[in-house]
């Protein structure tokens, strides 16, 4: 249960730090960096969607 806590925990922070850097980009503040990061940890996780996410995000800002 903890192990499956814990997941779920750093679930949520990749699909924060994906809000967080759509946040940033609205702003036109630098946001690949944080992307990046959300990428490498729900890919670590094989959270499918949030990849798809991050994937769509670099593609959009080239």
């Amino acid at each position: 249960a903890a192990t499956l806590e814990a997941a779920g925990r750093r679930a949520g922070l990749a699909t924060a730090w994906l809000d967080l850097a759509a946040a940033r980009k609205a702003l036109g503040q630098p946001a690949r960096e944080l992307v990046e990061q959300a990428a490498a940890l729900a890919e670590e996780l094989g959270l499918a969607r949030v990849i798809a996410r991050a994937r769509q995000f670099l593609a959009d800002s080239g």
